[in-house]
């Protein structure tokens, strides 16, 4: 996780003090490589994680009726409900889940 914000002067401040002497399309780029930083390294680190069984705190459902729910380490996991029959489970359970999937800001995988 990374926050990643351009510079922006507030009242009463120093930064509000300051000259903002970098051009809109020089912050622009520069988000763009931290972003692509981001996106390599998170995707690295959930490799980990593809074919492992993790235990999950369930939040709820997202908009496709896919379970959501987050590991120990926080890691975001999406139960997709086409690969698991999601009745039994319950926001505020915990769930076992395989993942079979990965990408840049998630998991994917089926209930266990």
């Amino acid at each position: 996780m990374a926050y990643i914000g351009q510079y922006s002067p507030r009242h009463r401040t120093i930064a509000a003090k300051m000259t903002d002497d970098v051009s809109r399309e020089e912050k622009k780029r520069r988000e763009e490589v931290l972003m692509d930083i981001l996106r390599r390294t998170v995707l690295e680190n959930n490799q980990a994680y593809l074919h492992e069984v993790v235990e999950i705190l369930v939040e709820g459902k997202g908009r496709q009726g896919d379970l959501i729910g987050r590991t120990k380490t926080n890691k975001v996991v999406k139960v997709l409900k086409d690969n698991s029959d999601l009745s039994g489970v319950k926001k505020g359970e915990f769930a076992l889940v395989k993942i079979t999937e990965i990408d840049s800001f998630g998991l994917k995988g089926e209930l266990v």
